[in-house]
């Protein structure tokens, strides 16, 4: 049986595509990486993974000698030439493998197909192709399934034929798939909500399907951070059906993945190592109730409420996904249409009111025209989309209906966190508010405040936390003030 040193390898990427043989290279965390190829196609595997395992023991097997055949089967034997391979990988080149569906290299953005054949939509500014072998490795997942092989011609109001869409609807929910194709974040996070019957569920599995399709396509309510962090490393775009009710630390979670987001952990079976998870992810949520919150996710997020769909207008799910399937090369070959037109028009765009994810919509904003949008059709239903939306962050809240109250007869109020809690009390009180949105204590009105700020705003009111402070070291002074919304 040969060693590692006797294998046909390379440790550079010189004539890799025209001989067809292996090549070792190493990633930015010192992972030992291999490019093998079958029937011409390139296939990318960390070395120690079952895939390049099994790929080496037939290598091996096609080449050895019968009576070396049966040390193949060894794992010591495997594990020695893998150990081999992976100091030779720590001089070679440094490449990334990416698991990433959508990914930006020498100004182009590579979509992978994922159809087992290599292949990949190449975009730049004049417009997109075919590829196979792109220079972008794409790493084989076993969930991951292909995309459609884009055509021209498609419109996006033939979404309106199998969805519950008004226009309005349909013109964010294109900007949120045209985001879900930018290699760069931010992603708004797609809230979904309606009652049973109103097709939510079936518009998020299309939408997933569009962009990224997978096994699994509607998963269950993750438990913590760190069950959203090892999906969010395993698959493009994260749909998630259903949410029952939304815990803060899973709402920074989602705030934190739709910008890029950086999840530390201890290594199994080990005291002092760690592991770090790193994703920025578009994400799906559908729920019943309207379970956001918190406004910093409202703020990060479109929110879209389907009405419950009449016995007649109604439609089979295999009608639906009959025309489904019809529709899904145009819409992919029309959204590649308008990423090439976002990188081509970018630079241009300088919106007058930037919003908070700023970037997402000026990306949107460059490809308007490709979409089939009039100029400022997105960021106008955007724009109002988020002030509706932070609006109900605040309709419930009973500090934020104690603090309109308090501006009913004037411009402004300042005063103390605990004069200001009592004002607050006294409201709830009267009107019967009770439960845990009352803040206990005056320290612990601060977060409070924080969280409806936003909601606030969209009613023409702010409020200044630290406005100034009495004496050197004395109470802080809170100041509510009305301003132009």
């Amino acid at each position: 049986m040969p060693q590692a040193s006797q294998l046909p390898l390379q440790t550079t990427e010189q004539n890799t595509h025209k001989e067809l043989i292996p090549c070792l290279f190493h990633n930015s965390h010192g992972e030992a990486i291999c490019d093998v190829y079958k029937n011409g196609t390139r296939y990318s595997y960390s070395l120690w993974s079952k895939e390049f395992e099994m790929w080496l023991k037939c290598y091996l097997y096609d080449r050895c000698s019968p009576e070396s055949k049966k040390n193949i089967f060894k794992k010591s034997k495997i594990n020695e030439i893998l150990q081999e391979l992976e100091i030779l990988a720590e001089s070679a080149p440094e490449a990334e493998l990416y698991s990433d569906r959508v990914v930006r290299y020498e100004e182009k953005v590579y979509l992978n197909l994922g159809d087992g054949k290599g292949n990949a939509i190449a975009i730049d500014s004049t417009g997109w192709k075919i590829v196979r072998n792109p220079p972008v490795r794409f790493q084989i997942s076993r969930d991951i399934e292909p995309l459609p092989m884009p055509v021209q011609g498609g419109k996006l109001a033939e979404l309106e034929e199998i969805t519950n869409l008004n226009q309005q609807q349909l013109v964010l929910v294109a900007g949120w798939l045209l985001g879900a194709l930018n290699p760069n974040p931010p992603y708004p996070l797609l809230v979904i909500t309606g009652e049973q019957g109103s097709g939510k569920s079936s518009l998020a599995r299309m939408l997933k399907q569009l962009v990224d399709p997978s096994k699994g396509v509607l998963r269950s309510q993750p438990r913590d951070e760190r069950n959203l962090m090892v999906a969010a490393i395993n698959t493009w775009v994260l749909c998630f059906d259903n949410f029952s009710k939304l815990s803060q630390s899973l709402s920074d979670g989602l705030c934190r993945l739709s910008t890029g987001n950086s999840y530390v952990d201890r290594v199994l079976y080990s005291n002092n190592q760690q592991i770090v998870l790193e994703a920025a992810r578009p994400v799906i949520i559908t729920s019943i109730a309207d379970i956001v919150s918190n406004g910093d996710l409202m703020d990060r997020s479109i929110c879209l409420h389907c009405d419950r769909i009449s016995e007649q207008q109604r439609k089979s799910e295999a009608e639906i996904q009959a025309r489904f399937e019809q529709l899904r090369p145009k819409i992919l070959g029309l959204l590649c249409s308008a990423v090439s037109q976002a990188l081509a028009n970018r630079q241009q765009v300088n919106l007058e009111i930037k919003p908070r994810m700023a970037d997402f919509a000026e990306w949107v904003a460059a490809a308007e025209s490709a979409l089939g949008f009039e100029s400022g059709t997105f960021i106008t239903a955007y724009q109002a989309n988020r002030q509706t939306s932070q609006r109900l962050t605040i309709q419930d809240s009973p500090v934020a209906l104690a603090i309109q109250n308090l501006l009913l007869d004037r411009v402004s109020w300042q005063g103390t966190a605990t004069e200001l809690l009592n004002i607050i009390r006294e409201f709830a009180a009267e009107h019967r508010y009770y439960g845990d949105d009352l803040p206990r204590a005056a320290n612990k009105l601060s977060g409070q405040l924080r969280k409806i700020n936003p909601g606030l705003r969209t009613l023409g009111i702010e409020v200044i936390l630290n406005y100034k402070r009495l004496g050197k070291s004395g109470s802080r002074i809170i100041k509510i003030v009305r301003i132009a919304s």
